[in-house]
């Protein structure tokens, strides 16, 4: 029996250029440009959206997703949504606490970037601590596009998917990059 010679692929980088752009600048403005950009740094839906959470961190180094959702609220909430992510990074690579709680290494970070910020503390597992920093924000801070996609979302009704249409004519890819689309996020993401 002939062993197969597979070579081990490196896994490209995933990342969203605008959640870059702000990861660098958070990163040096909270942590001293401490964290590693993780591997995968983009916006998708997030798996499990519970409870107003609008990230997703896996294993932080590798991945951090912040939700379309998030997106769809403004660059003041996805910022956010980013941010707190960043903290759960932080707790497990810069103070080796594993753990993806809310929990007192989160809130003690939370706490020195809220003071930072002019915001107020929060307690360890609190749902302030849970949904940091959107909670301690002024009610108008993410404003009119944050209102909007609220409003939006409020409407939705749950509805059966339609069937598509046949295809008439020839067919078109639907590749990244068709029909004049930009590759890479194809979402006006640079």
């Amino acid at each position: 029996m002939k062993k197969k010679n597979k070579k081990k692929r490196k896994k490209l980088p995933e990342r969203h250029g605008v959640l870059v752009e702000l990861f660098t600048e958070l990163n040096e403005r909270h942590f001293a440009g401490q964290l590693e950009v993780p591997t995968v740094l983009r916006f998708h839906t997030v798996v499990e959206l519970d409870d107003d959470g609008h990230g997703q961190a896996t294993d932080t180094a590798k991945g951090i997703t912040v939700s379309l959702e998030a997106r769809a609220f403004g660059p003041l909430f996805y910022r956010d949504t980013l941010l707190h992510e960043m903290i759960h990074q932080a707790v497990a690579k810069l103070d080796g606490h594993p753990k993806k709680d809310h929990d007192g290494p989160f809130v003690a970070q939370a706490n020195r970037i809220a003071e930072a910020l002019d915001l107020a503390q929060v307690e360890a597992g609190s749902r302030g601590a849970k949904l940091w920093p959107q909670t301690l924000r002024a009610d108008d801070y993410y404003g009119a596009a944050e209102r909007e996609a609220r409003r939006q979302i409020k409407s939705r009704k749950p509805q059966a998917p339609r069937p598509l249409p046949a295809p008439s004519g020839p067919r078109r890819s639907t590749a990244a990059g068709a029909r004049g689309r930009p590759t890479g996020g194809g979402h006006g993401d640079r």
